[in-house]
C-alpha cells in the first residue's frame, strides 16, 4: 500500500473528483478522501428530502460553525 502522496484532496464531490483526475492524468500520486454515510435514502435522493437533511436531528448535517475571518486589506 502507497503510503506518500504529491497531493491529498478532501471532498469526492464533482470538484474534488475533477482536480484528482487532472492531476493524476499528470502523473501525479493524489489521495481522494471522502467521509460520509450512505447516500441511498431518500432525504439525499429526492429534492423534496432537502428539507429534512436540515432538521436538527437529521444525521445528513454536521452541524458545524465557523468563526467569522479577517478579509485580508487590498493594496
Amino acid at each position: 500500500m502507497q503510503t506518500t502522496f504529491d497531493y491529498v484532496i478532501d471532498g469526492a464531490g464533482s470538484a474534488g473528483c475533477v482536480l484528482a483526475r487532472g492531476l493524476s492524468d499528470a502523473g501525479h500520486k493524489v489521495l481522494l478522501l471522502e467521509v460520509g454515510s450512505s447516500d441511498k435514502s431518500w432525504i439525499i435522493r429526492m429534492p423534496a428530502g432537502l428539507r429534512s437533511a436540515f432538521k436538527p436531528t437529521s444525521k445528513y448535517n454536521w452541524w458545524y460553525y465557523t468563526q467569522q475571518q479577517k478579509t485580508p486589506q487590498q493594496p
